[in-house]
């Protein structure tokens, strides 16, 4: 009698086992899909990839993935203008699970200053905003004035030791815009004496209109300095790079423009390749430069070789054609408008 009631026993058993693996267990996956900077939804087309299911495409920001089966999942979502994100989700039975995406814009990273060429440009991106930096080598020139050649016996030498990069323009309100809203939200701990003005009318502090590409003005040198700080970490925070601010209290970055004691006390990080303000050197090498041997004179606008712009030498012939080369007067224009010098 035992040996039947075995038999049925396992029979049993095995038919238990049998049924516990019958239908596949399923959950869910959705969520949004941001603009890490604006925190706004992304409308473009977004391609979102889920392990084990097929790849959707999206323009309304959202994606839903359902009857996903159970288990650890590698998530990737590409979107052009941004990096690929992947990230590891775990899908469980019966449940929907919600992930909330950030795209990070795709930065181009400027070519490696590994001997460039005079005049060689780079392209930097941040925030949307792109804007290009020109490579100045290093040189040797006289100057006119003794605050630059720190020398009362004019005229006199000036040596920049290092190459450098400069900006091809002035800065835009677009861009100090950009970086200053990003520097003074979210908590990255920035404060500016001073927002900014568009050019020379528009509204102190106000968002970029059409004239978004005439130079900020209205700023002091401590919130330029400042604003440089944050530059270089808003472009860290998007680059994924390790560029290190130049200004530095105590060793920490300089982030409050109203800090005046700490502002005038600085001495830039010589080792720093972060954002900075020209020095005075560096500003009359790259406006006076012209091959590495021969300079502009201190009288011509830069970028004009045909001569002075003014003199008090009544027999100098003055240059006819300076206005291709500068504005004049008292308002501001978009940047980028008039001819280029050599570099």
């Amino acid at each position: 009698m035992k040996k039947p009631l075995f038999v049925i026993l396992f029979a049993t058993l095995i038919l238990v086992v049998t049924l516990s693996g019958c239908g596949t267990k399923k959950g869910q996956l959705g969520g949004k899909i941001y603009d890490d900077t604006t925190k706004e939804l992304i409308t473009g087309s977004v391609v979102v990839t889920l392990t084990g299911a097929s790849s959707i495409t999206v323009t309304n920001g959202q994606y839903q993935f359902t009857d996903v089966s159970i288990g650890d999942k590698t998530l990737t979502v590409q979107a052009e203008g941004y990096k690929t994100y992947t990230a590891s989700v775990k899908i469980e039975a019966g449940k929907t699970i919600t992930k909330d995406i950030y795209l990070v814009e795709e930065v181009t990273v400027p070519p490696d200053p590994t001997d460039p060429t005079p005049g060689e440009k780079g392209t930097y991106t941040v925030g949307g905003v792109v804007f290009d930096m020109r490579y100045a080598p290093s040189g040797s020139f006289i100057s006119d004035d003794n605050v630059i050649s720190e020398d009362e016996k004019l005229p006199g030498p000036v040596d920049v030791t290092n190459p450098f990069w400069i900006a091809e323009t002035e800065v835009t309100y677009e861009l100090w815009h950009k970086v200053y809203t990003w520097a003074t939200t979210d908590g990255h701990g920035y404060t500016f004496a001073n927002p900014g003005r568009e050019g020379h009318d528009g509204t102190i502090g106000a968002a970029p209109t059409s004239a978004s590409q005439e130079p900020v003005t209205t700023v002091s040198w401590r919130d330029a300095l400042v604003w440089c700080n944050a530059l270089t970490e808003y472009y860290n925070a998007q680059s994924g790079m390790s560029l290190s601010c130049v200004y530095k209290s105590g060793g920490n970055p300089i982030r409050d423009a109203t800090a005046g004691a700490a502002c005038d006390a600085v001495v830039p990080d010589s080792g720093a390749k972060g954002f900075r303000l020209p020095t005075s050197g560096e500003w009359q090498l790259a406006a006076r430069y012209q091959d590495g041997s021969v300079w502009t004179p201190g009288d011509h606008v830069s970028g004009d070789t045909s001569g002075p712009c003014y003199s008090t030498d009544p027999e100098a012939v003055l240059s006819t054609v300076f206005g291709n080369y500068a504005w004049y007067g008292s308002f501001t224009n978009p940047v980028g408008q008039k001819s280029a010098n050599a570099l």
